[in-house]
């Protein structure tokens, strides 16, 4: 996909294919008119792809992002290269590094029914860990700290940055320390 000089969404051919094969029909045929920024609800992570993706544009060069982006049945890392368009434009381009399989987790999979009402689960946009008490651990060891194995209906998800890949993120990339 790639964003456009206003940060709107504009996606390619092959997108339809990607969402379906991931489990995300949600986002097969993006809304009209909304910017990227609208799709992140964690002011940290949106403040880091911002600048991000201002020094991409500022220096017309591009960058590549390590994360890591779980199925519920597999533990998968990914390289996103981020490279600038014409007019402003900003092109986004993931590939599969490495998968490995792993025993199904609830958590991740989108027809698990939700408790709102409940605190929601936040997971760290790059490396996959999940916020518990006031540190970052792997995902299982989340789901067995929280006893989410035991619960009738599961919390939502929501994205945030552990402060390690915040730090690492910064280092790399020459951002801002202050986000």
């Amino acid at each position: 996909y790639r964003i456009d000089a206003h940060d709107l969404v504009v996606v390619g051919d092959g997108w339809a294919e990607a969402t379906a094969t991931d489990d995300v029909p949600e986002l097969a045929v993006p809304a009209p008119g909304r910017t990227l920024w609208s799709h992140m609800a964690d002011g940290e992570t949106r403040d880091i792809w911002l600048q991000l993706v201002g020094r991409v544009r500022s220096t017309q060069r591009p960058v590549d992002i390590p994360f890591r982006c779980d199925g519920p049945s597999a533990r998968r890392w990914f390289e996103m290269h981020v490279e600038p368009e014409p007019e402003l434009g900003v092109r986004f381009r993931s590939t599969l590094v490495f998968a490995e399989s792993r025993e199904p987790v609830a958590l991740l999979d989108v027809e698990v029914a939700r408790n709102g009402a409940l605190a929601p689960v936040v997971l760290c946009a790059w490396c996959g860990h999940g916020r518990h008490d006031d540190g970052w651990v792997e995902l299982e060891d989340l789901v067995r700290a929280r006893r989410l194995l035991e619960a009738e209906h599961l919390p939502t998800i929501d994205t945030g940055v552990c402060g390690t890949c915040r730090a690492e993120m910064q280092a790399e990339l020459g951002l801002a320390a202050e986000v």
